[in-house]
């Protein structure tokens, strides 16, 4: 009893494995957007969040890309209000047929001068249930490993974008504008450093990315 239930719980090992495999290899359509615009701009503080979640954004696209993805860009750059840029947001998200929604941004809460403690990255979903939350967990782990806090996944009921956007959705909070530490270390590590995090943590593998040939 005790040799065929081990064999039974390597052969589910295996099978998850292929599964896991499968899932990696295949083809993912996403959107993926920065948060806010120049007429909303969100967090000015340490880190002008405007500036910084379209730097993120555009690394993340630019890898999923470079993995074979299909990835539709959905920022919003035109609304001259926190509405018309959200429902604008949705509108274009919502266009297209996709597997997951990303959405980028960067936090903000009180500022906090240097006490060599970031406040960090968290990751927001709309349910407990929902099936961007394996996404959401690996993307918090990917960008701590950079040197911010894991604040980890929480469950927000009542953002615009998580509850009208028709695929599973997930918004990334990379770091906070206005902590001094959190500010410190996201200039040290750079934009394509927490976009490359976020974009393994979408597709549950590390990316090697491509080297330019620069000739001799």
């Amino acid at each position: 009893d005790h040799k065929w239930k081990s064999r039974q719980k390597k052969w589910n090992g295996q099978q998850e494995s292929q599964k896991a495999k499968r899932e990696r290899k295949r083809m993912k359509k996403i959107n993926v957007h920065g948060g806010h615009n120049r007429n909303v701009p969100g967090i000015i503080n340490y880190l002008d969040e405007v500036t910084e979640d379209r730097k993120i954004k555009n690394k993340v696209i630019e890898l999923l890309r470079d993995e074979g993805n299909k990835v539709y860009d959905c920022t919003e750059s035109t609304a001259r209000t926190q509405r018309g840029n959200l429902y604008g947001i949705v509108k274009k998200c919502n266009a297209h047929a996709v597997d997951l929604d990303v959405s980028i941004h960067i936090n903000g809460c009180k500022k906090s001068k240097k006490d060599r403690k970031t406040k960090g990255v968290e990751v927001l979903i709309q349910n407990s249930n929902s099936k961007a939350k394996a996404a959401a967990e690996r993307i918090c782990k990917k960008v701590a490993a950079l040197g911010f806090t894991n604040r980890g996944v929480k469950v927000r009921k009542d953002l615009y974008v998580l509850n009208r956007t028709k695929a599973p959705a997930l918004l990334v909070e990379c770091c906070f504008a206005d902590d001094e530490d959190d500010a410190i270390k996201y200039k040290k590590v750079g934009a394509s450093a927490v976009g490359k995090a976020i974009a393994e943590g979408i597709l549950n593998k590390t990316i090697q990315e491509k080297k330019e040939n620069t000739g001799s």
